[in-house]
C-alpha cells in the first residue's frame, strides 16, 4: 500500500510500501520505514478488520446489554451487541481497495449481528461514533444506536461455542454497572456508553424510532450529580 504523510510539526515523513511482517485470518503485522528528522525508523503496527457494537433502548428508559462468556475472561462478562464487520482480513483489504463506504457496510453488519445475536431487528440504525485503538494497533469500532420493541424478539443464531443471553438494564442500573462492577471489562464501549447516556441526558442526543422520528431523551436520565 503506497503512503505518504509530511507532518511539518514533527518533520515526519513516510514515503513507502507496507511490508507485511505476518498475516493471519484476522489480523496481520506491517512495518513501514518512517523518516524522522533525516532519520528513519521501522514503524510497526498491527492492523485487524473493524467490528461494530450496538446501543439499543426499548423506547422506556431501558438499554438491551448481553451477557456474554469470554474466553480471554475465563467468566462471563456484560457487552454492548455486536461483532465482526468481515469475517476475514482479506475481505476487509479487497474492501479499502474498492473504497466502498466503511459506515453504511458496518451498518449492514450490525444489523446482522443484532439479529443474530440477540433476536432482535432495528427497524432504524444510526451511527453514533467509531472509537480508534491506537498508533500501533489499527482496529476500529463503529458505534451504531437504535430501538426495539421488546415484544418483538425472534429466535438468536448463535454460532457454534456461543453463549450470549440478552438482558435488560435501567440508564441507572447501567451506570452503576459500570461504576462500581468490573464485570463490563471492554473499556471503550463503557467510555462510549457512559458519553451516550450523558448526551441524552443534556439532549445532545437521542435514540431513533423510526424514519424522520426520534425519541425525545429516551432513557429518561436525569443529570449526573
Amino acid at each position: 500500500m503506497e503512503k505518504r504523510k509530511h507532518d511539518e510539526k514533527n518533520k515526519e515523513e513516510v514515503v513507502s510500501k507496507e511490508e507485511i511482517r505476518y498475516k493471519g485470518k484476522l489480523f496481520e503485522v506491517v512495518s513501514e520505514p518512517v523518516e524522522i528528522d533525516g532519520k528513519t525508523f521501522a514503524f510497526e503496527k498491527v492492523r485487524r478488520s473493524p467490528g461494530v457494537r450496538l446501543i439499543i433502548g426499548d423506547g422506556q428508559g431501558n438499554i438491551m446489554l448481553t451477557r456474554e462468556f469470554r474466553r480471554e475472561l475465563s467468566e462471563f462478562d456484560y457487552r454492548l451487541p455486536g461483532g465482526k464487520v468481515f469475517d476475514s482480513l482479506d475481505e476487509f483489504n479487497k474492501f479499502k481497495q474498492s473504497k466502498g463506504n466503511i459506515i453504511e457496510k458496518a451498518k449492514q453488519a450490525a444489523l446482522k449481528e443484532a439479529k443474530e445475536e440477540t433476536g432482535f431487528a432495528p427497524d432504524v440504525l444510526e451511527h453514533h461514533s467509531t472509537s480508534k485503538l491506537g498508533a500501533t494497533v489499527e482496529w476500529d469500532l463503529h458505534y451504531f444506536v437504535g430501538s426495539v420493541n421488546r415484544s418483538q424478539q425472534g429466535v438468536q443464531e448463535l454460532e457454534t461455542g456461543e453463549n450470549i443471553k440478552v438482558v435488560w438494564f435501567t440508564e441507572e442500573e447501567v451506570k452503576k454497572l459500570i461504576l462500581e462492577s468490573d464485570k463490563f471489562s471492554e473499556e471503550r464501549s463503557v467510555a462510549t456508553l457512559m458519553r451516550f447516556l450523558y448526551r441524552t441526558e443534556t439532549g445532545v442526543e437521542s435514540i431513533p424510532k423510526e424514519e424522520g422520528h426520534r425519541l425525545n431523551r429516551p432513557f429518561g436520565i436525569k443529570r449526573f450529580k
